[in-house]
């Protein structure tokens, strides 16, 4: 690697690691603080190399992330629809619409670097989960759903965060940062809502992994 190349990685990482700052600070210094875990995996990540296509944990990312959204968007739809409290139906509703819109990068993206995101079927490990809650009502469903808006949420904080600290794929790493502000809104819209029927991200059920 020639020294103009050196120098441009690094300036490339420390304004990456500026804009991160300023987007991360205020999951830190927000009710999130040791409740999400948000700290951001160390592990350092090659860039592609001549020829080479996009690296696993980017492609893993991009897969991992439309699926995250696809759940999202249909546990949102049915709070919109269900829920009995107005402002249960209205984050139901904020949170499809901000990751039907997601998604729809996501894929944009994939199809950008030739990866396949629409096929995928992970979500049906969230289906006896997704059942249950479509099976609830009143308050009941409320709290099912605030209850997988909590752990899924605090699932996807995670990724993003992982992926904007570690990407060097420049366009994956500056979505994951300016995605991460939406995320972090839900998070903290969530935990309120919650709080209120006496949720916290400690007692709700940890979310399906996959």
């Amino acid at each position: 690697m020639g020294l103009q190349r050196m120098v441009e990685k690094r300036e490339l990482m420390m304004k990456r690691s500026l804009a991160l700052a300023v987007c991360i600070l205020p999951l830190l210094t927000g009710n999130a603080a040791g409740q999400a875990n948000v700290v951001p995996d160390t592990s350092p990540r090659l860039p592609p190399q001549p020829g080479q296509g996009l690296p696993l944990e980017d492609v893993r990312f991009l897969e991992r992330a439309a699926d995250q959204s696809a759940i999202e968007v249909e546990i949102g739809g049915l709070a919109a629809q269900q829920a009995s409290s107005e402002e249960v139906r209205e984050l139901g509703s904020q949170v499809a619409t901000d990751h039907e819109q997601i998604r729809q990068r996501l894929v944009e993206l994939a199809q950008q670097h030739r990866v396949e995101v629409e096929e995928r079927e992970s979500k049906d490990a969230w289906r006896p989960a997704i059942e249950r809650l479509q099976g609830q009502s009143g308050e009941d469903f409320d709290r099912a759903y605030l209850g997988l808006q909590l752990g899924l949420g605090r699932q996807i904080i995670e990724l993003y965060q992982t992926q904007a600290s570690n990407s060097t794929v420049t366009d994956l790493a500056r979505f994951a940062i300016t995605t991460l502000v939406r995320l972090k809104q839900h998070f903290t819209t969530a935990q309120e809502l919650g709080a209120l029927n006496g949720l916290s991200i400690e007692t709700v059920e940890q979310p399906p992994q996959y």
